[in-house]
């Protein structure tokens, strides 16, 4: 063969090994994206419906006194990919006793109530998740800012 035929062949062969670098390079670039953004949300993959804790049934809870994040959100068929809503990010010392205060004032609350009708539900598709427990030498205010950087709370209605 001649020599352009050999030069045009390794031009063609060239460029197509830097084609599939390229293209190589953006799937594992696409792969490490997902991977990273799902790792930011990785912390609700543990909480399941049957974890929430409903206003009607705070008469079950310890009355234990721990330092603790939870998270209060609305939804009927709530899930988190779709219809997560967190309404309020709350750090409190006693679960029963913050269930009981908010459970007490839920009837002053006029922004959450509105939210309630607008979106057609009811008081009682209110529900709260612990998040964290935290150790007595701990800061909680830390925690809670952490905890709003990761649910991207500030970012929601009704807040």
């Amino acid at each position: 063969m001649e020599w352009w035929v050999w030069l045009i062949v390794g031009v063609l062969f060239f460029a197509a090994m830097i084609s599939a670098g390229w293209y190589g390079f953006s799937v594992w670039e696409l792969k490490i994206e997902l991977f990273m953004k799902n790792k930011e949300h990785k912390w609700y993959a543990k909480l399941k419906s049957k974890d929430a804790i409903k206003l009607d049934k705070i008469d079950d809870l310890n009355s234990d006194d721990q330092k603790m994040i939870i998270l209060m959100v609305v939804g009927k068929k709530w899930h988190f990919k779709d219809e997560f809503l967190p309404l309020q990010l709350i750090s409190t010392p006693n679960l029963k006793k913050e269930l009981l205060h908010i459970k007490n004032g839920l009837n002053d609350n006029k922004k959450l109530l509105d939210y309630l009708q607008f979106t057609n539900q009811s008081i009682d598709d209110i529900k709260f998740y612990i998040l964290e427990i935290i150790d007595n030498d701990q800061e909680s205010n830390n925690h809670l800012h952490n905890w709003k950087k990761t649910t991207k709370i500030t970012e929601k209605p009704f807040v």
